[in-house]
């Protein structure tokens, strides 16, 4: 199963394996992955917007915190809540694959 946490401070977390499928045919990792890389690398391409970032991808494992800088929390914002809505749909439609939650900002 994938877990994936949003906290509302921006910082997304993605750990397990969907185990749908044998690796390489596995449709909701694969979904969930491109999802998570797009904003990773989005959020890359815009590293001078950011005052903090940490993003971390590995098999299993994914981590993306930052902290951006003035108008950018917008935008930053917006992509995390995009991430989320396909995070979303995914466990609606793969419920014993992939699990998704919400905290508050503070960790809550």
């Amino acid at each position: 199963m994938i877990n994936v946490v949003y906290d509302e401070a921006c910082g997304i977390t993605m750990t397990g394996h969907a185990g749908q499928a044998p690796r390489g045919q596995d449709i909701v990792c694969a979904g969930a992955s491109a999802i998570v890389i797009s904003l990773a690398e989005m959020l890359e391409r815009n590293s001078e917007e950011l005052i903090e970032r940490g993003i971390l991808l590995e098999s299993g494992r994914a981590s993306i915190k930052v902290v951006p800088r003035g108008a950018f929390k917008n935008c930053c914002e917006g992509a995390f809540e995009m991430a989320m809505c396909g995070l979303e749909l995914l466990s609606e439609q793969y419920p014993d694959y992939i699990c998704v939650s919400r905290v508050a900002g503070n960790g809550e």
